[in-house]
């Protein structure tokens, strides 16, 4: 059996497959699997993970704070998780505390929709709306940074709690002025009917709020533990994105193979929408996939430690710890 592994490293000239074989790594998503998991899938199925030595096992995810608790429990050696929350988590948590290790989303895909017949067209025309969202929802606990960033007045701003499943039907009744969310629920207004004539869309990354997004976390003591498997899951990913961006199509299909339900149109539009927003920004082309600027990165600190009232800043390298990567010409687009 050694023989045989030996032969095949020999055969394929790949030296982290034989460094890693058959290393067994367990990933959670975030969430259920959609256009922006498909990287993941895609390269699963490409083999790019099999390429460097990782037997990955991808499941679904229930949301960012469920997928860091899993991690943090060792549940999972991975997952996908808001790098927002990850801020939050480690301060609360520090006995507990994981590790951004491969920036996934290089800005955040939050943001606000507002109605156009209550005259919402900037961030300043929320005052005196009101806003739904499910309770503990990323563009809520994130407002207040994007208010003072905008100048709006946030006492004048009412939040309803509503459900994820009800947020865009009482928004699409005209039962709620304004929805927070992500980018990617414009495909759930527009599946009902509605138009760009019908409602404004502000992201906080063009107002002001330029923070980063999904990131992968980790123990600290996992990538120490396994720094080799850390980078080489890091390479995968890069090769990865990059096939995903160069072959969209496949990227569906390999989601398409886990949940035969999903609209093909769809996940090809929320795709595209991923690549613009979050892939393939400009601080990616300018510095590769997968990293952090430390300006950035303490913006994000800095905005979370407020708003969040956290009674200490986390240092930049307790929340991402870039050591990992591969080098950056490596991980250019």
């Amino acid at each position: 059996m050694r023989r045989t592994v030996l032969l095949a490293c020999a055969a394929t000239l790949l030296s982290a497959s034989c460094a890693l074989a058959n290393t067994k790594l367990k990933f959670a998503l975030d969430w259920l699997p959609q256009a922006p998991s498909s990287v993941l899938l895609l390269g699963k199925d490409k083999g790019f993970f099999t390429e460097q030595g990782i037997d990955i096992t991808i499941d679904r995810g229930f949301g960012s704070g469920d997928t860091i608790n899993k991690v943090a429990a060792g549940a999972y050696d991975m997952g996908l998780a808001d790098i927002s929350t990850l801020v939050k988590f480690n301060v609360t948590n520090p006995n507990q505390a994981l590790v951004g290790v491969y920036q996934y989303y290089d800005s955040t895909l939050t943001v606000l929709f507002g109605r156009k017949d209550r005259g919402i067209l900037t961030p300043k025309d929320l005052e005196g709306k009101t806003i739904g969202s499910p309770e503990g929802e990323a563009s809520r606990n994130l407002f207040p940074a994007f208010a003072e960033a905008n100048g709006i007045d946030a006492s004048k701003v009412k939040w309803e709690t509503v459900t994820a499943q009800l947020r865009e039907t009482l928004f699409a009744q005209g039962k709620l002025d304004a929805i927070g969310g992500f980018a990617t629920n414009l495909f759930i207004l527009t599946s009902m009917g509605m138009t760009s004539k019908d409602f404004t869309i502000l992201p906080y990354s063009d107002y002001n709020l330029n923070l980063y997004g999904t990131t992968v976390v980790t123990k600290p003591a996992y990538a120490k533990q396994n720094p080799k498997i850390v980078t080489a899951f890091a390479r995968a990913m890069v090769k990865s994105t990059k096939y995903a961006l160069a072959h969209p199509a496949e990227a569906i299909a390999a989601l398409k193979a886990v949940d035969s339900m999903i609209d093909n149109s769809t996940e090809e539009k929320r795709f595209e929408l991923l690549v613009e927003r979050a892939l393939l920004t400009k601080d990616v082309k300018a510095n590769g996939f997968g990293g952090v600027t430390p300006q950035r990165l303490q913006q994000l600190i800095d905005a979370n430690a407020k708003v969040f009232e956290l009674k200490s800043s986390p240092a930049p390298d307790s929340i991402f710890d870039a050591s990992f990567l591969p080098p950056a010409a490596e991980r250019m687009p």
